[in-house]
């Protein structure tokens, strides 16, 4: 799912705690879309990139598209999630963990 919507092998997320998001311009054009019953995506709507998705079962927490995210945020370590399903022609060999669906909390 996440291929098919960035058109990419894999999409960058970071989890952000919703009290602690806030939009900072262009809020009033940002669209909503409800790909499930659970995840609700957000993009803008002016130029189509996805900015966030917010899965509705986790509602303390969002999750930004790190490619839109401007300058340079300190980040925990990374991980891999999805792995199972991650494109045939992309080899991960960078050392970080993967998971093959959401990692054990």
């Amino acid at each position: 799912m996440c291929r098919k919507l960035h058109g990419a092998a894999y999409v960058t997320f970071a989890a952000v705690e919703r009290n602690r998001f806030q939009w900072s311009a262009g809020e009033a054009v940002v669209k909503t879309y409800a790909s499930s019953d659970s995840i609700d995506r957000h993009f803008c709507g002016n130029c189509g990139s996805h900015l966030m998705v917010v899965f509705k079962p986790e509602p303390d927490v969002v999750y930004l598209t790190m490619g839109t995210v401007d300058g340079n945020p300190d980040c925990p370590q990374a991980y891999h999630q999805f792995v199972a399903s991650k494109a045939a022609w992309h080899e991960i060999t960078d050392g970080q963990p993967q998971h093959d669906s959401w990692p054990d909390e």
